[in-house]
């Protein structure tokens, strides 16, 4: 009765975070980016140019922001986070050459690095305050993937609405008034508090820790590979969808529902999540089959439906990854530096997301998306990889 209460309560607490995670994922020109990147301007070699400029805000700002989180306020940042979304829509509207666009790009990296690590944190304190363990976690997490995964699909399908019947800049300036509108649901949001009861330590030590805690050796060090390379996957994928379709010549009236579909992949991989018992070595290795599998009908197939289905497949299963190592990576950090570490992990992922889109956007533009993408191939062989190590060391 008593857990059933306090699981009661916990729901009820958190529907202001999911509320604000869903507005925060409704972004209107994620449909019809890179198709107004074109129009002003952009190819595939400069697409990965801008990939890899946010990325390089990323890298500086993800691990300070996280820190910052653990520190003062992890509400505190994801409202400012919010902001910087805004802000990342506004001057994206304005653009009209690629300069400008790229300084809209910087905000959206801004944005992401506030963002990253901060809800999975927020999550996890939360549970352990409401019921004193971690038991759960994959479900609260895969909730949270659902609701952000649902609005990605509502702004894709509304976003190629918009940008078929007012235009590609309209789903900038949309969706600003939308990010702000997360603010106020995070304000009536009860924070926890666990980070706070040990984090009066010196910043200098604070950071030595946060980042002792993801650089050891062993298994998290496993865990910590997986995580950074199904990030760096996962963006190249998002990131290039576009190409793909671009390359296929899809009709633009297509574009809304087929970069919602892919996206559902997201939300969908949520609610898996909270059923698929992803911490068993079978479970986790077809899912592992399926997306090398996707990945080489991305390199190898030009039929449309094929490559839509592999990047749907792909979404998924990226999720699903990333959501069973997340839970092992907490499990695995004090609550005062858990913020920071999870930043950290993503900053490390960040130091090869820039040098790759970089090769991936080349390799596209002066061969073909179909031949870049044997690169996702082999990050995938790796990702594999260090998945049967980390399982191998973890059951010894």
């Amino acid at each position: 009765m008593l857990q059933r209460k306090a699981r009661s309560q916990l729901t009820k607490r958190l529907v202001p975070l999911y509320a604000a995670v869903f507005l925060q994922g409704f972004v209107l020109w994620y449909a019809t980016e890179k198709l107004f990147m074109t129009s002003i301007g952009f190819d595939a070699a400069t697409i990965g140019v801008m990939v890899a400029l946010y990325s390089a805000v990323i890298l500086l700002t993800e691990t300070p922001s996280g820190i910052l989180a653990d520190r003062w306020s992890r509400k505190g940042v994801v409202i400012v986070a919010a902001i910087s979304l805004a802000l990342s829509g506004i001057i994206g509207g304005l653009s009209t050459n690629i300069p400008i666009f790229l300084v809209s790009a910087c905000f959206w990296g801004l944005y992401f690095s506030l963002y990253s690590g901060t809800y999975d944190s927020i999550l996890y304190d939360t549970l352990l305050e409401e019921t004193g363990k971690s038991e759960g976690y994959e479900k609260l997490l895969g909730t949270a993937h659902f609701f952000d995964g649902f609005a990605l699909v509502l702004g894709s399908i509304l976003g190629g609405i918009v940008a078929e019947l007012i235009g590609l800049r309209e789903t900038y300036f949309y969706t600003a008034p939308i990010a702000l509108l997360s603010i106020i649901a995070l304000l009536s949001f009860k924070e926890p508090k666990l980070h706070k009861q040990e984090v009066a330590s010196p910043i200098l030590l604070h950071i030595k820790e946060t980042l002792g805690a993801v650089l050891q050796k062993g298994t998290l060090a496993y865990i910590v590979a997986v995580l950074v390379l199904t990030s760096l996957s996962t963006f190249i994928v998002l990131e290039f969808s576009q190409v793909w379709l671009i390359a296929l010549a899809v009709p633009l009236i297509l574009y809304g529902p087929i970069n919602a579909g892919i996206l559902a992949g997201y939300g969908s991989a949520g609610a898996l999540g909270r059923h698929l018992q992803l911490q068993k070595k079978s479970t986790l290795f077809t899912v592992l089959a399926l997306a090398i599998i996707s990945s080489i009908i991305l390199a190898a197939s030009s039929n449309i439906i094929l490559v839509v289905a592999a990047l749907i497949v792909i979404t998924i299963t990226f999720t699903l990854i990333t959501i069973a190592f997340t839970k092992l990576l907490h499990d695995s950090l004090h609550s005062k530096i858990r913020a920071g570490a999870a930043s950290a992990v993503s900053s490390i992922g960040r130091t090869l997301i820039i040098p790759i889109v970089l090769v991936f956007g080349y390799v596209s533009n002066q061969s073909s998306i179909f031949s870049a993408s044997w690169i996702l191939v082999g990050l995938l062989g790796f990702i594999g990889v260090f998945a049967v190590m980390s399982f191998t060391k973890s059951h010894r």
